[in-house]
């Protein structure tokens, strides 16, 4: 159950239905609620929603997974990507809607 915070669920929800690419940044201290409040906002989308919460670990390693996402958020098993640039050049280019939630960044 979701209590609270319909002000910037309702910010998060019309900055999501805008046409157009944008990019938005969510930030506050630990354990408040942001990503909570991230998924709450995408539960209605129509759109692909790709939700990538980040691991401790190497550049690398979180590259690679989430390529794993777009990959499987596009159903293209062949999917490849060298860096973050490329794969965000990728998802710029595709001519539907698409949401990257990328947490704990």
């Amino acid at each position: 159950m979701f209590v609270g915070r319909e002000a910037e669920l309702q910010q998060l929800t019309e900055v999501f239905a805008q046409p157009g690419k944008q990019a938005v940044m969510l930030y506050g201290r630990r354990r408040v609620g942001k990503s909570t409040l991230i998924l709450e906002a995408i539960k209605n989308i129509s759109c692909k929603v790709i939700y990538y919460e980040c691991l401790m670990t190497s550049l690398e390693d979180n590259l690679r997974s989430l390529e794993a996402k777009v990959k499987a958020c596009y159903n293209n098993k062949f999917l490849h990507f060298i860096d973050f640039e490329e794969l965000f050049e990728f998802l710029g280019s595709q001519q539907e809607k698409v949401i990257i939630i990328i947490d704990e960044y």
